[in-house]
């Protein structure tokens, strides 16, 4: 197949992305513009790729004030990310398939890359968006390409290659809740074949919530992030070894509530009550890439991508949420009194991992014919350390429980993927991969007076596949259905006792699609309708204090549409537009006694959307203005089966807007004013039940923020 269209200027989030040429030079378009993608592990239009894809360019990100991949959740339809929970995981859904917050034993099912390089502690993917060239969400599985952990879909960060040009950035934000944030970056050539990136990222803010127990500011949030990337690109541009490092560190006080002791309500919205001291979560991140791109003739190419993933995470928190004098006044009209000796209660997770992965990928393309086949091999060395102290600021504080948990984890894949266009208008494409699973855990568990010690080894195996056709039905109209297959690998609770292991979680996924360009390239419409059957659900049960168990217990049905439209309205004003449907059900699924068939699955609200406007004009005698407004609804959601008001959110709305000017007078620069959630509207982003569902601890949104934004680009 050929490409359909020219490159120039483009905005469009859902189907494509938004950005401009570059920061202060102003560039109008005419047409949409083409937009290149890594998600069939080569490059490929778009509009031409089979599947569900949202591409976000390094402005897109910007103007939607992206500084993280959790913020990416109100942007993407069928996408939901919730609030941080107790180790500062923020759950990730996609289509009605959502992570679970299980420990070191237990895989996301949406897996995240950065380059190639496959992040396997969703902790370790919470740095911050620097030198990023574009984000693509693939929606659905990802069994064949991707493999490993993919059932929901794929992320791929990719960012930025150093140039030989010397060129740099740098970024300067201000902002209520005593926000400062300063990144920069410069790159430029070190010799004629070897070129560098170095990056750098700080952002302190003040907190948001009040903690009227001691008048300090709660969730508070420090971080520092730096990236260098070196480049070496022989004469003929055949061979390019690239070389990455990147470094994290962050301190975020943390801020889960005690909602029971308020008759299970989060009010007082901007106020917390804690009475333990130190309360606050450090994580650092690290890691190294060496990636070797060479083309071995016209139509071979070879790729390796050796990697090291390193994680350190400690955080204390105050395990009863509130203060003593708050719990007890609770008991027993919200709070049974036979937990009363959780009133005054402290805990610490630490949670570190080392991983390794290695990947080769041999790919063939000429004429109507492109294949790739591949190896994957993965290695995570990950321990989870859990203690609560009961009483813990008295003078005879009680030890509750102490979890010292090791596990292994290795992983093998191969996989072959081949496309064949046949006629001027047809392509099939036909993915086999086989994938190797074995975890190894030591768990070591002192609770309710009892100590456990167990070795625990099990292994898993299992091909996954995917078919699709896809058909040219007109000029810039192209259709495709497509079957794919989803793997998650088994394991085994890090924080429970006397559990056996748990097995995979299978997805099985049917979809059909149209993908156009209408209205002399003007018009971008894609939309997408998908059914999958979820075998063998994952699904977490609270136990006793500091126990999580889980269990294959559920078997459910996905059905949904996604509308994505992208229009430039006229030569400066351009509008993204999405909708998500989703009805996300149990089909088999009963817990002591209890049947929740047909309820939804956790974190699929039923209906999502988002719209933004993007205006650019250039005033002669001023320089270039640029306004971009978004707005972002989603429906009532819920965080546990049950599908009751406490487990979950009402729905929310998000109003974002962004007013800039790059003067005239002033080459590079731009100054901005942007404000988040304009409405303040609030709604509980996650809920934690402890102690067999007798508490419940929740975490709020962030409310109304605003600011001042200055960039000088070279």
């Amino acid at each position: 197949m050929k490409s359909r269209h020219k490159k120039t200027r483009f905005f469009g989030l859902a189907a494509c992305s938004f950005t401009i040429g570059a920061v202060a030079t102003p560039v109008y378009a005419n047409t949409l513009e083409e937009v290149v993608v890594l998600a069939k592990r080569r490059e490929t239009n778009l509009q031409e790729t089979v599947g569900a894809i949202t591409a976000f360019s390094n402005d897109a990100l910007q103007q939607l004030g992206i500084v993280r991949l959790a913020d990416l959740g109100t942007s993407v339809p069928n996408v939901s990310v919730g609030e941080p929970q107790f180790s500062g995981t923020e759950v990730i859904s996609m289509r009605g398939i959502a992570g679970q917050s299980g420990g070191i034993g237990q895989d996301d099912p949406v897996a995240v890359y950065l380059d190639g390089v496959y992040l396997g502690r969703p902790q370790s993917q919470q740095f911050a968006m620097v030198d990023i060239e574009r984000i693509e969400v693939l929606k659905g599985p990802q069994g064949t390409l991707y493999g490993r952990n993919a059932t929901a879909g794929a992320i791929n960060i990719v960012t930025r290659r150093p140039q030989q040009t010397v060129s740099g950035i740098l970024e300067a934000t201000i902002g209520n809740y005593d926000t400062t944030r300063v990144n920069g970056s410069i790159e430029g050539g070190l010799s004629d074949s070897v070129s560098g990136r170095a990056s750098l990222y700080y952002q302190d803010f003040g907190g948001d919530l009040k903690n009227t127990f001691t008048g300090t500011d709660e969730r508070y949030e420090e971080d520092w992030y730096s990236r260098v990337v070196l480049e070496y690109a022989s004469q003929d541009d055949r061979h390019v070894v690239t070389l990455a490092l990147d470094a994290g560190d962050t301190t975020i006080g943390t801020g889960l509530k005690n909602i029971t002791v308020d008759g299970n309500r989060y009010i007082e919205v901007d106020d917390i009550a804690l009475d333990l001291e130190g309360t606050e979560l450090t994580r650092d991140t690290a890691g190294v890439a060496l990636t070797y791109q060479g083309e071995l003739s016209d139509q071979w190419r070879f790729q390796s991508i050796t990697a090291y993933r390193d994680l350190d995470l400690d955080v204390i928190y105050d395990s009863d949420g509130t203060n003593v004098d708050a719990y007890l006044a609770a008991i027993p009209e919200f709070v049974p009194a036979s937990i009363a000796i959780i009133r005054d209660t402290g805990s610490y997770q630490g949670i570190s991992s080392e991983q390794y992965s290695q990947e080769f990928q041999l790919t063939y393309s000429s004429g109507n014919v492109d294949w790739i086949f591949g190896l994957f091999g993965y290695r995570e060395e990950a321990r989870h350390l859990l203690t609560i102290e009961l009483l813990t600021n008295s003078d005879s504080p009680i030890l509750s429980t102490d979890t010292d948990t090791e596990n292994t984890a290795v992983s093998y894949a191969a996989y072959s993927h081949l496309t064949y266009a046949f006629g001027d208008r047809y392509e099939l494409s036909a993915g086999l991969r086989y994938s190797y699973e074995e975890k190894s855990m030591e768990r070591q568990v002192f609770s309710g007076g009892m100590q456990t010690n167990e070795d625990l080894t099990d292994s898993w195996d299992d091909p996954t596949g995917e078919l699709s056709l896809s058909m040219d039905i007109t000029d810039g109209v192209m259709g495709y259905v497509s079957y794919s297959q989803g793997f998650k690998s088994g394991g085994f609770s890090s924080l429970s006792r006397n559990t056996p292991s748990f097995a995979p979680e299978y997805v099985n996924s049917f979809e059909a699609g149209l993908k156009s360009d209408l209205l002399d390239n003007r018009l971008r419409l894609n939309v997408a309708a998908f059914t999958m059957d979820y075998e063998d659900l994952q699904v977490r049960f609270p136990g006793d204090v500091g126990q999580l168990i889980i269990q294959n217990a559920a078997q459910a049905s996905i059905d949904g549409i996604e509308i994505d439209a992208t229009a430039l309205l006229t030569e400066n004003l351009s509008l993204v537009a999405n909708f998500g449907y989703l009805d996300a059900t149990y089909d088999d699924y009963s817990y002591e006694g209890v049947d929740y068939s047909g309820n939804r699955l956790n974190q699929a609200p039923e209906y999502s959307m988002f719209a933004a406007l993007d205006y650019e004009r250039d005033i002669a005698s001023l320089g270039t203005v640029r306004a971009f407004v978004s707005y972002s609804w989603q429906e009532e959601e819920f965080f546990r089966p049950e599908n009751d008001p406490l487990n979950g959110n009402k729905g929310f709305e998000k109003l974002d807007a962004r007013l800039g000017l790059s003067p005239r007078a002033m080459p590079g620069f731009t100054f901005e004013l942007w404000a988040q959630n304009l409405t303040d509207d609030r709604y509980v982003g996650a809920v934690v039940p402890l102690v067999a569902d007798q508490l419940y601890y929740a975490s709020i949104n962030r409310p109304r923020t605003y600011g001042l934004r200055m960039v000088y680009s070279f």
